[in-house]
């Protein structure tokens, strides 16, 4: 007893040392934990600042050499001779129909036979321009998706493709289909769709769709981007298209044909039918009914042509040819111009816009390698089990297995870069936009350091100045000839004059109207180099503001990060503290568990004691009990027999024999009864010594289990505080352990 209420003393005395402890090293790292976030803000500012100073030289830099390629664009457009000079665009007025659709006709015209039999079915590699390498180069992330269609659909969470975005307008209209609210370009990389929908920049050229049973149509995010994701059918008079499946994001760049149907299962419900004369038409108004799909699916044939050109996507499918002999307005050919950057700017720059005969598009690449560890910011009810619309034979084995592959690898990618995109992410894409800026405009420089175009004469062209005739003279025959001669000479005179000043006049005409389309070519290159000018100053804005906002954001971790420290610290102490009163108070149940049982013990002791006096008090009382009942039956019986023998003395002598007999006989029962009585007296008494020795036995055997449960006790107990201990000194280890990690990754960040 003594020594438990020594340990227990022990364990209060060490408690509250340890609750007086923590309170300094607190305050200590505390104040430490300031004096480095205060040096990390000052290193980051002081790097803030020098890579300010930096860009602002380089952006200087560029905006000189700008200026020096832009004063020798214009003496390069003032050395032009007006005569033989050839506008680059022909400003057109918008409110004049006839002038727009001659435009297109003329457009049209431009185009060789050979590009018209390739347009559509496959791309025009003449046409191309190959763009810088640096246009591949991540410029944004997945995160541009979750954050733009954020507003206009909800995102969803699933075993087999991950994330996946469902229009609003899938909810509201179930007769909704993908690459219906739109129209088709026919372009130098294939055939582009021209999106109606605010998404549309984003999942007709991104990704792929995928039709889910009871829910509708859901696109699967992607990071190349292409003119369109369809398969092609062409016949019978109508032209369909359907979505590629996610499963074809395996391996790219990976070449389509006409079996993609068949390798991936694409369904004939996915497909959308219009006639071959709506081509160039608003999609959704000529649609063919759903229940008229098959048989037109039936009548037409696989077209699908999707291959790579420089690393590009070319989405070919039907012949441009045979479509435009059906079609009853002009639709001319269009070039493509990626544009890498510019919505990243301006969200209003990202639905494609028609520049003179070019549609520009946004297009940025976004296959950051830290994709699959984004995540949206706001997700619905996960679908846990998905059935996707296929076709009979559904999708090909070797395919899915791809598919199933790259799955794995994505999940390994996401564990991977668990917990460090936030600190890769703005970084890398801040490099990588610089990058494209400049890679765009020397690619801009370069085209306009190109010589202009000499004008090309066409067949059927005519000279504006008109021929003389050639006078002969005839000889002179009087004086009238010679009148009439001079006259006529006279005559060819004037008309040769006049000749003469309308062939200038026209001359002069047209001199004016190409210097008038010059001066319209330089307001252009001016308004396109205040374009570029305004976008680099944006850029330089939100370069700033980037900046600013990171600034921001570090102040605002840092002070973060020193509240957490201190949280964790007052955690930490809080924890410690719970813990040793948790540990005190183990130690006072176990005290009181130790007195209860001791008391327990005592008290059993006491009642074994009190029942076995009782039952000694009992036996003797029986023992007595037992001897008056047989001195009352002895005496009974010698009254009986002192009777018997008066009675037997008062009878007849005869029967004294008998009675001598029947007393030796009875004397003889009773010593046999009493030696019985006395050998079933002895064997109580014997029964009840061993049950005494029993008792004292089963006493001794339970106090020695009683003593070993105590001492197994004190040495569990005694184990339990130790591993305690390690488990404290562990903990504090890690957490000094964790806390150098995280100085050491301060100092890497810095």
């Amino acid at each position: 007893m003594k020594t438990l209420i020594s340990l227990s003393l022990a364990g209060a005395f060490l408690l509250t040392a340890c609750d007086r402890s923590p309170s300094s090293s607190v305050e200590r790292e505390d104040a430490e934990a300031v004096l480095t976030a205060l040096d990390e803000a000052r290193q980051a500012a002081e790097s803030e600042r020098e890579a300010l100073e930096a860009e602002r030289q380089r952006l200087e830099a560029e905006r000189d050499a700008l200026a020096d390629a832009r004063s020798l664009q214009e003496e390069e457009l003032s050395e032009i001779d007006p005569v033989e000079s050839v506008p680059v665009a022909v400003a057109v007025d918008e409110n004049d129909p006839a002038a727009q659709r001659d435009m297109l006709e003329a457009w049209e015209a431009d185009l060789t036979e050979r590009e018209k039999d390739l347009a559509g079915s496959q791309a025009l590699e003449d046409e191309l321009e190959i763009v810088p390498e640096t246009y591949q180069e991540p410029v944004a992330d997945y995160g541009l998706f979750y954050d733009s269609l954020q507003d206009q659909g909800e995102w969803f969470d699933t075993p087999d493709y991950g994330y996946i975005f469902q229009p609003r307008v899938v909810v509201q209209d179930r007769q909704w289909r993908p690459y219906t609210h739109g129209r088709w370009v026919c372009s130098d990389r294939g055939w582009l769709w021209v999106s109606d929908e605010s998404f549309g920049w984003a999942t007709y050229h991104y990704g792929r769709w995928v039709l889910l049973a009871g829910r509708g149509w859901c696109w699967v995010p992607g990071g190349e981007w292409a003119p369109a994701w369809v398969a092609w059918r062409h016949g019978g008079g109508h032209v369909g298209w359907a979505p590629l499946p996610p499963e074809t994001m395996v391996g790219s760049p990976t070449p389509w044909g006409v079996n993609v149907e068949v390798d991936f299962g694409i369904a004939e419900v996915c497909f959308i039918f219009v006639e071959e004369r709506y081509m160039a038409a608003p999609i959704w108004r000529h649609c063919v009914p759903f229940p008229q799909y098959r048989r037109f699916w039936a009548q037409a044939r696989p077209c699908t042509n999707f291959y790579y050109v420089h690393g590009r996507p070319m989405a070919c499918g039907p012949n441009y040819a045979n479509l435009r002999r059906r079609v009853a307005t002009p639709w001319p050919v269009r070039r493509i111009d990626l544009d890498p950057i510019g919505g990243l700017r301006a969200p209003g720059m990202r639905a494609p816009r028609q520049v003179d005969r070019s549609i520009r598009v946004f297009a940025p690449s976004l296959n950051a390698a830290w994709n699959p560890a984004i995540r949206p910011p706001k997700l619905g009810k996960p679908m846990k089990t998905i059935q996707v619309e296929r076709a009979a034979g559904g999708v090909n084995r070797e395919w899915m297995g791809r598919y199933q592959q790259q799955r794995k690898q994505r999940d390994e990618a996401r564990n991977r870069w668990a917990g460090q995109v936030n600190d890769v992410r703005q970084q890398q894409l801040k490099k990588n936009r610089l990058a494209v800026v400049d890679a765009r405009e020397q690619w801009i420089q370069k085209k306009l350091a190109k010589p202009l175009p000499q004008p090309a004469v066409r067949p059927g062209s005519r000279d504006v100045r008109p021929s003389v005739p050639n006078v002969k003279e005839e000889p002179r025959r009087g004086q009238d000839d010679a009148r009439r001669q001079s006259q006529e000479a006279k005559r060819l005179q004037q008309e040769r004059k006049k000749t003469e000043q309308a062939a200038l006049k026209q001359q002069q005409e047209r001199v004016r109207e190409q210097q008038q389309q010059r001066q319209k070519e330089a307001a252009r290159l001016q308004a396109e180099e205040k374009t570029r000018q305004q976008e680099r100053k944006k850029a330089e804005q939100s370069m700033k503001q980037q900046q600013e906002e990171s600034r921001r954001q570090q102040q605002q971790e840092s002070q973060q990060k020193l509240q957490r420290q201190k949280q964790e610290r007052a955690d930490q102490a809080k924890e410690q503290r719970q813990q040793q009163e948790r540990a005190r108070q183990e130690q006072q149940r176990q005290q009181q568990e130790r007195a209860r049982q001791e008391k327990e013990q005592r008290q059993q002791q006491e009642r074994a004691r009190q029942e076995q006096q009782q039952r000694q008090q009992q036996e003797r009382a029986r023992q007595e009990q037992q001897q008056r009942q047989q001195q009352e039956r002895a005496r009974q019986e010698q009254q009986r027999q002192q009777q018997e023998r008066a009675r037997q003395e008062k009878e007849q002598r005869q029967q004294q024999e008998r009675a001598r007999q029947e007393q030796q006989r009875q004397q003889q029962e009773r010593a046999r009864q009493e030696q019985q009585r006395q050998q079933q007296e002895r064997a109580r008494q014997e029964q009840q010594q061993r049950q005494q020795q029993e008792r004292a036995r089963q006493e001794q055997q339970q106090r020695q289990q009683q003593e070993r449960a105590r001492q197994e006790q004190q040495q569990r107990q005694q184990q339990e505080r130790a591993r305690q201990e390690q488990q404290q000194r562990q903990q504090q280890e890690r957490a000094r352990q964790e806390q150098q990690q995280r100085q050491q990754q301060e100092r890497r960040n810095r």
